[in-house]
């Protein structure tokens, strides 16, 4: 479904046509793209220095660092600055090749005349939200910003999931910025963690137990209650790869005591690292094991493979993770039931759980670990 906006001509405003439901083909690599010559992009005619605008939420916030990546790619003359919530920024300190900043810091008064410095602004916040942002922290800049989907997002959710699937969010964030002009979309999220800090996580992995050769990393939690992995879902996939002669290890929430919390569930291994190490401890695992969420997004950013099970959401909203990953949902009628995740389980049964196969998103864990 198509509805298209008359355009004003005196906004400042340039809006990215929509692109076709059908995602192209996904890569593993970080550099699937070509950026030579040819057919022009929008970001040929961008002014710098440029900034690019995602604010929440942690798995959003990954996606988008992907378009400033482009950026750089095809303007290397640009300074090009991204900036997110002060919460967000240690996950992204290994993006290569662009400055990082805290929207809080970047809003401070003495930052003003940097403020006044920028000529684009690439909004892919957007709404009211992002168009706030953007006049505060780039008052001279021209704002460009993307495709949301907003209505193809809500009627698929009311069909079912029944209507085509709609374009993902990362290629949405990547048009903004290439148009047409890319082969091999999208260019897929990568923070470089360094070898030694790769190497320190996974010392402090292998110390739980010396005899086990690879690792699995289980990480149930999320931004809403519903999307989180239940308990008893966990309890039966970690069982099932212990019983495979794999160890497993359950990533807590940051702060979580993990001598207190393994007391309280039958769990070999569990580990808290603050954010700034998280994607450290993620790309020192074999491979993930996680919920529709943030983490699940860095997982391929930082090249590790991961299973995603998907309980009420659903990957055809555009949110599904990019590189060396598979998604397990279960095909009941009532999911999708909300955009991000419903606050309770409309129907009182939680089929889209229960139902689940999650023997099937163990043995695709244990296929991963072979293939390394």
């Amino acid at each position: 479904v198509y509805l298209p906006r008359r355009r004003k001509t005196a906004s400042r405003t340039s809006r990215v046509s929509s692109i076709s439901g059908k995602s192209s083909s996904r890569s593993t690599s970080g550099n699937s793209a070509s950026f030579g010559d040819g057919e022009s992009w929008p970001v040929d005619g961008w002014e710098g220095p440029v900034l690019v605008l995602r604010q929440s939420s942690l798995g959003d916030v990954v996606l988008a660092s992907s378009a400033a990546r482009l950026i750089q790619l095809r303007r290397p003359e640009l300074d090009v600055v991204f900036v997110t919530r002060q919460a967000y920024v240690p996950a992204l300190r290994w993006l290569d090749g662009v400055e990082v900043k805290a929207e809080e810091s970047l809003a401070a008064a003495d930052e003003e005349e940097l403020r006044r410095r920028f000529r684009s602004v690439l909004d892919l916040q957007g709404g009211a939200r992002g168009l706030r942002a953007s006049r505060r922290l780039a008052p001279r800049a021209k704002r460009f910003t993307y495709d949301r989907a907003s209505l193809q997002r809500r009627l698929f959710v009311a069909s079912g999931g029944r209507l085509p699937k709609i374009a993902p969010v990362i290629e949405r964030f990547q048009r903004a910025v290439a148009g047409k002009g890319v082969q091999g979309l999208p260019l897929r999220p990568l923070l470089s963690v360094p070898a030694e800090e790769r190497e320190r996580m996974r010392a402090r992995i292998e110390a739980l137990d010396p005899g086990k050769r690879w690792w699995i990393l289980s990480m149930p939690s999320a931004s809403k209650p519903l999307k989180a992995i239940p308990e008893w879902l966990c309890q039966l996939i970690e069982e099932y790869l212990r019983q495979k002669g794999l160890g497993v290890v359950r990533l807590l929430p940051p702060g979580e005591p993990e001598r207190e919390r393994m007391e309280e569930m039958p769990v070999n291994f569990a580990l808290s690292v603050p954010l700034e190490e998280l994607p450290a401890l993620i790309a020192a695992a074999d491979a993930a094991c996680s919920a529709d969420s943030g983490l699940m997004h860095l997982a391929t950013a930082v090249g590790t493979p991961v299973v995603a099970l998907w309980g009420p959401t659903h990957p055809g909203l555009g949110f599904a993770p990019y590189g060396a990953a598979e998604v397990v949902g279960a095909d009941v009628p009532c999911r999708p039931c909300h955009i991000h995740g419903p606050r309770r389980c409309w129907l009182g049964h939680h089929r889209c759980w229960t139902d689940l196969p999650w023997r099937e998103a163990s043995e695709a864990m244990v296929r991963m670990v072979e293939t390394e």
